[in-house]
């Protein structure tokens, strides 16, 4: 038994707990949520969205979300513990998560907090594409902390150059890209740059949030054209194999494309001038009011 489980032990708590609470203060962990909810355009979105957040531990991240001004949230986590650890107004429920106390339908958005998990599938891909064409691959590190771990685990004779603050760089320059949904498909878009849309939670995650979304599509950019303009790999479908059959695709057949460089190309129009990421939330939220559809 590691120091850590025993003084868990002694202490009546969980050592994953013990962990938890031990990893960062309160105030470090809001401070992440909020730079991250930032990113990802919190700043456009309605402040009467109603949101659940999976797996919200001691509620950070609700803590994050009233302070950025949202007062329709609710918290679920497996851990009482953790729950109690929760200061904050939000209802919080203790539970296994395999059964939410919602109303299908009932949440405009579902959050989960998550990390580089898509690493491994996109290392496979990669190598998948390497063994078709002569491609050179770069990766975008959104954060300087980001830059060791992207380096690291690439299969053999794949080289990969990780760039920092040279995102739009990268994309000018590539034939097709591999986006995680979110902003980064509008930005990817806006440069015209033909990609494939991939994300993945765990499966109890997906299962947990699917009656609760309330969109047709998964990516931005698809929902903003309100059609299907770029490819989604979501959940079970992002696999090494479709990552790299997709990307093959566009990498190989011009008409793939110019189709999808069409489909870009509406989806511009309908942003209009500069202001176009910020905007984006606007149409998102838009579409929410009327959609009926899952995203997982």
């Amino acid at each position: 038994m590691t120091e850590l489980a025993r003084n868990a032990a002694k202490q009546g708590t969980d050592p994953w707990e013990a962990a938890y609470l031990r990893f960062e203060t309160p105030e470090e962990e809001i401070r992440k949520f909020t730079e991250r909810l930032r990113r990802l355009g919190v700043s456009e979105w309605p402040r009467e969205t109603n949101m659940v957040e999976l797996f919200c531990g001691r509620g950070n991240g609700l803590q994050a979300l009233a302070r950025l001004g949202f007062g329709n949230i609710e918290g679920v986590d497996l851990s009482s513990r953790l729950l109690a650890e929760y200061t904050g107004e939000a209802r919080c429920y203790a539970g296994d998560c395999r059964e939410l106390p919602f109303a299908d339908k009932s949440k405009d958005a579902a959050i989960v907090q998550g990390g580089l998990h898509h690493l491994p599938v996109l290392r496979e891909a990669c190598a998948q594409i390497n063994g078709r064409v002569p491609a050179q691959f770069v990766v975008a590190a959104a954060h300087a902390q980001d830059v060791q771990q992207l380096k690291e685990g690439w299969p053999t004779g794949v080289v990969v150059r990780v760039v920092e603050g040279e995102t739009y760089n990268a994309l000018g320059a590539a034939n097709a890209a591999v986006v995680s949904s979110g902003t980064a498909t509008v930005e990817t878009a806006l440069l015209n740059v033909p990609m494939v849309v991939i994300y993945r939670v765990s499966p109890l995650t997906a299962a947990l949030a699917k009656p609760l979304v309330r969109t047709p599509y998964f990516a931005m950019v698809n929902l903003i054209a309100e059609k299907r303009v770029v490819p989604e790999l979501v959940q079970g479908e992002f696999t090494p194999e479709r990552v790299a059959h997709e990307t093959l695709q566009l990498l190989q057949e011009p008409n793939a494309r110019e189709a999808q460089r069409r489909g870009l190309e509406e989806v511009r129009k309908r942003l209009g001038p500069p202001g176009a990421v910020e905007r984006a939330a606007d149409e998102i939220a838009s579409l929410l009011q009327g959609t009926a559809g899952n995203a997982f």
